[in-house]
C-alpha cells in the first residue's frame, strides 16, 4: 500500500486504514463469480493533500491462478468495462454527473495492468468544477493492487507520470 514517504515531503494527511473489500463487480445481468477466490491478506491506505486524494488497496489471494481468474472476470471480461462504469456511476451523488469514462493506455509494468479515467462534473455552492478520477489496477504473483487518484481536472496532465511512478513503487513491494 502507499506510504506517506511515497508522496512527497509535506502536506499529506492520512495513512493506513482498515481495508474495505466489500465492493465486488456486480451489475444487472453480470455477476462474475467470486466465491472460488480466497483472500489471504489485505491492506489499504488513504491520503489527502490540497484537492488531491489517493487510495491504495492491496489484496493477496491464495494462488496465482486465482489472480488470473479474477482478472479475466472483473477486468478483461467482455462486460466488465460496462459494469464498472455502471457501478461507479451509481456511487455519484445528486450534485455529481459523469462526463467521461474511458480506458487509459497504461504501461505493462506487471503481468496485469489496466487503467481507467472518470471525468466528473461536481456542483458545489452554485459553481461547477471538473474532477478527474483515475483507477489503476496492477497485479503480480498472488497480489492485486488498486490505486485510485482524484484531482481537479486542471491537474490531469501530470497524473499519468505520477500514477506510473506510484504503481512501480507498489509493485516493487509485492512479496506474495
Amino acid at each position: 500500500m502507499l506510504r506517506r514517504a511515497d508522496l512527497g515531503p509535506t502536506g499529506w494527511t492520512g495513512g493506513a486504514v482498515k481495508p474495505d473489500l466489500s465492493s465486488t463487480l456486480t451489475c444487472p445481468g453480470y455477476n462474475p463469480k467470486q466465491s472460488d477466490l480466497v483472500v489471504t491478506g489485505a491492506a489499504q491506505s488513504d491520503f489527502r493533500h490540497r484537492g488531491l486524494a489517493l487510495r491504495s488497496v492491496a489484496q493477496v489471494l491464495k494462488t496465482r491462478s486465482m489472480v488470473a481468474r479474477d482478472w479475466r472476470r472483473t477486468v478483461v471480461g467482455p462486460r466488465a468495462f460496462t459494469c464498472l462504469r455502471h457501478m461507479l456511476t451509481k456511487q455519484l451523488t445528486a450534485k455529481e454527473r459523469l462526463v467521461l469514462f474511458r480506458k487509459l493506455a497504461f504501461p505493462r509494468l506487471a503481468r496485469y495492468a489496466a487503467a481507467y479515467r472518470l471525468l466528473i462534473s461536481v456542483r458545489r455552492q452554485g459553481q461547477r468544477a471538473l474532477v478527474v478520477v483515475d483507477i489503476v489496477l496492477v497485479g503480480r504473483s498472488r497480489t492485486e493492487v488498486t490505486l485510485t487518484l482524484s484531482a481537479p481536472a486542471s491537474a490531469r496532465a501530470g497524473l499519468s507520470a505520477a500514477e506510473v511512478r506510484l504503481a512501480r513503487g507498489l509493485l516493487a513491494r509485492i512479496r506474495a
